[in-house]
């Protein structure tokens, strides 16, 4: 087993290169990356917390003679699970390769971290292990090497990519600086602790103050929930009581309702995101919605 580590500061603060890192595939620096696809998100608003599983599509670029040796184009699917934590200004990235796995094996992890000696920079680690199996220890470790030697180059690519895009939202559609917000009070109503000129440590930074993300994400499930279950009850209810054709219409229009309800609260969620004008709301929204 072979591993590659790689650091990188990016002179842009957490906010606008985790914004960037969303709008990252594709690329033309980075063809092996041919598609994207988000298969599931998480989000915990109690705990500025929201997580990601994604599908990257790949075409591995190799020489001509290893291709060979395998017999067949090294095309395949690789998994991330991305861990967003909002409180701590971290975003971690854990990818592996799924096809190909008994083969070889590339399991990462990509930290992207606000930087200890300056808060207004981004800290990037990257950290990859390549085992390679059943092809002999010499052949094997040889393979690895250049299996480092690529990621290489496209750690460089990928850290180049993502600077630009940086570079184009501070330049085209600036931030405000982010701050790390803190815990709001758990009932969501001001205290005495709260009552005061924006100074307490139990409030949101003033940056984030108008920021309605944390409250805002419960009424998502809440209207999709109540939106589904009236349907169901509608549905269930005409199936008990007749089968006629104008009772079938109308449970399927029930059902078309709770479609129309779950999209319009996605695209409501994405505009409150996106007005928020802050790091944390547009953060989120790339990684929900792109």
């Amino acid at each position: 087993m072979t591993t590659y580590v790689k650091e990188h500061t990016f002179e842009h603060d957490w906010g606008t290169v985790t914004s960037a890192h969303w709008r990252k595939y594709p690329n033309s620096l980075q063809p092996h990356v041919v598609q994207v696809d988000t298969v599931n998100r998480e989000i915990d608003p109690d705990n500025m917390r929201f997580r990601t599983r994604r599908l990257l599509s790949l075409k591995y670029r190799i020489p001509s003679w290893v291709q060979m040796l395998f017999g067949f184009k090294l095309e395949g699917l690789a998994v991330e699970e991305a861990d967003c934590d909002l409180l701590n200004g971290t975003l971690v990235l854990r990818s592996h390769n799924h096809t190909f796995r008994s083969l070889f094996r590339c399991d990462e992890t990509c930290t992207y971290r606000v930087h200890p000696d300056n808060p207004q920079w981004t800290l990037y680690r990257q950290e990859a292990c390549y085992h390679v199996m059943g092809f002999g220890k010499t052949l094997g470790k040889r393979l690895e090497k250049m299996a480092i030697q690529s990621a290489g180059e496209k750690s460089d690519r990928g850290i180049e990519v993502v600077s630009a895009l940086a570079q184009q939202i501070q330049e085209h559609d600036p931030l405000p600086p982010f701050t790390i917000p803190t815990r709001r009070p758990p009932d969501n109503t001001q205290t005495d602790a709260t009552a005061d000129n924006g100074n307490s440590p139990s409030r949101l930074p003033s940056s984030l103050s108008a920021s309605p993300v944390p409250s805002q994400f419960p009424f998502f499930p809440s209207l999709c929930l109540a939106s589904f279950a009236s349907s169901l009850n509608s549905l269930l209810g005409r199936r008990h009581h007749s089968q006629s054709g104008e009772d079938r219409g109308a449970a399927l229009s029930a059902w078309w309702g709770t479609g129309v309800a779950v999209a319009a609260a996605a695209g409501g969620l994405r505009a409150r995101l996106l007005s928020t004008g802050n790091a944390v709301g547009r953060s989120m929204s790339y990684a929900l919605f792109y």
